[in-house]
């Protein structure tokens, strides 16, 4: 494994008197692309959200880059927050503007580059995904698989470090799925992108993950490779992922 970017100790978060996460150590490596499973509501999503300081913990420490997330404010939260993008469940594009528009509103409002910069990254992110041709179109025009890709490219266009994608494959055919996956294993190998994955398909994880962790009653129960996972004899997980079904 490579160097530590993202080191997790200790933490924990609830809302009121429900415990979500309770005493979480991780590191995420460098070039690694983590999966993580679990029933909803188990703290997938409010893991990430800590992550990026969308949330606060109640206790523990989040470093990424080496840096403390909590001591982070202003201008060295927004620095680092550059270095990071999302992929969320449905693509969320604003359905108001083309393609194009989309692309280039964070180039724009966030990191401010110069027009040509602009121009070129956003026919550089269309061209990884494949989708050039649906530069003008609008979010309205696109199927589910296309609107994966746009938000894919609108995911890789700020040149992140680490990207944080949420069920990347929700709502897609099993063929979709599977060029949706691959494609963000080869974006993430070509571009060095360390990747963090939320996910209950095992399809997109059997193509992307080099680690996985299974996230229960707000804490860690596996840790290791999918297959490790899948074969595990611990009947909770064998019932997660019906083996009857998958094999």
């Amino acid at each position: 494994m490579g160097n530590v970017i993202i080191e997790i100790k200790n933490l924990s978060k609830s809302f009121d008197d429900f415990i979500v996460l309770d005493n979480v150590s991780l590191n995420i490596y460098e070039k690694e692309n983590l999966v993580i499973f679990g029933k909803s509501g188990t703290g997938k999503s409010v893991l990430l959200k800590c992550i990026v300081k969308l949330l606060t913990p109640d206790k523990g420490e989040i470093k990424i880059f080496g840096e403390n997330v909590s001591e982070l404010k202003g201008k060295k939260l927004t620095n680092l927050r550059k270095r990071i993008s999302f992929l969320f469940q449905s693509a969320a594009l604003y359905d108001a503007m083309s393609v194009k528009e989309n692309l280039e509103f964070a180039l724009k409002k966030v990191f401010k580059l110069p027009k040509k910069e602009i121009d070129e990254r956003v026919d550089w992110a269309l061209n990884s995904v494949g989708l050039i041709e649906a530069k003008y179109k609008m979010p309205s025009e696109l199927s589910g698989g296309m609107r994966k890709r746009i938000g894919l490219a609108r995911a890789i266009i700020t040149k992140p470090e680490i990207i944080f994608y949420d069920e990347p494959t929700t709502g897609l055919d099993p063929i979709t799925t599977k060029e949706i996956s691959m494609l963000i294993n080869k974006l993430q190998k070509e571009l060095n992108i360390t990747s963090v994955t939320i996910t209950h398909d095992i399809i997109c994880a059997k193509i992307i993950a080099n680690r996985s962790i299974f996230l229960k009653d707000g804490k860690i129960i596996f840790e290791g490779t999918l297959d490790n996972l899948m074969k595990s004899n611990d009947p909770f997980l064998q019932n997660f992922f019906n083996f009857d079904i998958i094999n």
